[in-house]
């Protein structure tokens, strides 16, 4: 028979607390009709790691986790999608959830491999909770997004420009030239591949003046 227990928010950070929120709903022991007893076992075994009654640790539960995950791809992947039992949709997904709450739960973790595991539950696994995956997912997503602006910015803080030199010696002087022809600009400066500023070259436009465009 299936009973409730007690959450263990305090095992992750206040933010993504939050958002499991609704595992508070989650029934143990699983008993999925049409999934086989040693997967709703192991399933359920790796769900008590984050309830009041402990029973694993967490490398034995991400063990645990990839046996589970591989029969259900298994499972999944066998014959026609549409005739797969809608249960092995929600192992995979609750798999997925287990082991996002795993590297959760830890330290060090890198935070896209969450969204991939996030990702990967909701395109084989079916919506549970609210669709707690696609929350976990963008709330990370979020969160890597701030560390990596505030790594930029603190690397930006720690550049430190020098004042220009007053010594900076030109290698051409930037001659000034009027109406200077396409010939000439061709031989004294663009072969020679030298700087120029023109001047007073565009006085003939039409836009310029009171004349009429023709």
């Amino acid at each position: 028979m299936s009973e409730r227990v007690k959450f263990r928010f305090d095992l992750f950070d206040p933010d993504i607390a939050q958002i499991l929120k609704d595992c508070s709903y989650i029934s143990l022991p699983f008993v999925l009709s049409g999934v086989n007893d040693e997967v709703n076992r192991l399933l359920t075994g790796c769900g008590e790691v984050f309830f009041d009654r402990n029973t694993k640790d967490l490398i034995q539960c991400r063990n645990d986790l990839k046996i589970v995950l591989d029969i259900t791809w298994e499972k999944l992947n066998t014959g026609h999608w549409k005739d797969v039992n809608i249960n092995w949709r929600y192992v995979y997904t609750l798999a997925s959830l287990f082991k996002v709450l795993c590297l959760l739960s830890a330290k060090d973790v890198d935070r896209k491999d969450i969204i991939k595991i996030c990702d990967m539950g909701l395109l084989m696994g079916a919506p549970l909770m609210k669709n707690i995956l696609s929350k976990i997912a963008s709330k990370v997503s979020s969160m890597i997004l701030l560390e990596e602006n505030q790594d930029w910015i603190s690397q930006a803080k720690k550049l430190k420009f020098s004042p220009a030199s007053e010594d900076v010696q030109l290698k051409y002087v930037i001659k000034e030239e009027k109406n200077l022809s396409q010939e000439e600009f061709l031989k004294k400066y663009l072969e020679k591949s030298c700087p120029v500023i023109f001047t007073d070259s565009i006085g003939h436009w039409p836009a310029l003046s009171s004349k009429p465009w023709r």
